[in-house]
């Protein structure tokens, strides 16, 4: 067999597994789209009575009532009066249980429009994959002990960038060295600040040996860390403190991240002062821009981190020589 013939034949070979990925794929959808999908009636012309999923989903889409022989392939249509374009109550009584009679009865009609086909759950009736992965895994309950103020987290007054980050850290999605490594990211699991193995966000935030001294630094009174949840701990946070304290607590927080980062990229760790005061310094440009009608500095906010007034001042310059090609550099201290 000449080389074209046989590439030609490995082509159809991998169409037709390929094909049969994909019909697999759709018989293995086929039962969770029967699970979703229900039928519209309109003037019921199409629908089955026994069938079709048309009814309230309690206890079930379909009708629960057995079905007598001679109405086999009945549609819904039959049920409707003609004339008033109604539910014939009376051809409904004599057929149907009375639990079925009622869910009926709750159906509206449209015999000015067809039946048609709609996904349950998507206001446009369209399923969506995202709907479908709803249904398998169910929709998502917090746990106890997960944190459940929401609301108040989007009440922080505070830059947009805190309160989105605060946000990722209480869902777990910061890219510390275990999510990583979950999602089969090749890292080395050591915390950048630290060396500690499997940094998570609670460690990372707070129990970090560098992170602890920063909260030192800090000397904000913030709750212990009682396990490894930060939401918890958030939580905690925000009942026990004041509304300028928990601006601080979450600069803190964005900053030493920050320095995380810092640590990650560039391999260097500022001091857990520098962290402290940027954070702080970050703080009060806010409240400057952000003024809160009951809310009043401290005097000594203003020049909180203000340099001495005996401190030096360095000036340096650099230069370059384009025909010696040599670099020059100077510098000047004033006392």
């Amino acid at each position: 067999m000449a080389a074209h013939e046989l590439i030609c034949c490995w082509r159809s070979v991998m169409a037709a597994h390929e094909l049969i990925c994909c019909w697999r794929s759709v018989m293995a959808a086929h039962e969770l789209i029967c699970s979703g999908v229900r039928r519209r009636v309109g003037d019921g012309r199409s629908t089955l009575i026994w069938g079709h999923p048309w009814l309230p989903d309690e206890p079930d889409p379909m009708v629960q009532t057995t079905m007598p022989h001679e109405l086999d392939g009945s549609l819904v249509s039959g049920l409707i009066d003609p004339t008033t374009g109604t539910w014939d109550l009376s051809i409904i009584q004599d057929i149907f249980d009375q639990c079925d009679v009622d869910r009926i009865l709750k159906v509206p009609v449209t015999p000015v429009y067809e039946d048609s086909w709609f996904w349950q759950g998507d206001p446009s009736g369209n399923y969506t994959v995202k709907d479908g992965y709803k249904r398998i895994v169910g929709s998502f309950v917090s746990a106890p002990g997960t944190f459940d103020k929401w609301l108040h987290l989007w009440k922080i007054k505070c830059p947009a960038k805190w309160r989105i980050f605060i946000w990722r850290a209480l869902s777990n999605i910061l890219p510390t060295t275990t999510n990583l490594i979950y999602k089969r990211v090749d890292i080395d699991p050591a915390c950048p600040m630290c060396g500690m193995l499997h940094e998570n966000v609670v460690h990372s935030l707070l129990l970090c040996e560098f992170s602890s001294l920063v909260w030192n630094e800090s000397s904000l009174h913030v709750p212990s860390v009682g396990g490894n949840d930060f939401g918890v701990w958030f939580a905690n946070a925000i009942s026990i403190l004041t509304e300028e304290n928990i601006l601080n607590v979450v600069a803190l927080l964005y900053y030493v991240w920050k320095a995380r980062d810092k640590a990650v990229w560039e391999g260097s760790l500022l001091y857990p002062r520098t962290v402290w005061r940027s954070a702080r310094t970050a703080v009060i440009a806010w409240r400057h821009v952000h003024p809160s009608p009951d809310h009043h500095q401290p005097n000594h906010d203003a020049t909180a981190f203000q340099e001495p007034a005996t401190a030096m001042r360095c000036y340096v310059d650099a230069g370059y020589h384009l025909q010696s090609r040599e670099a020059t550099v100077g510098a000047v201290l004033l006392a």
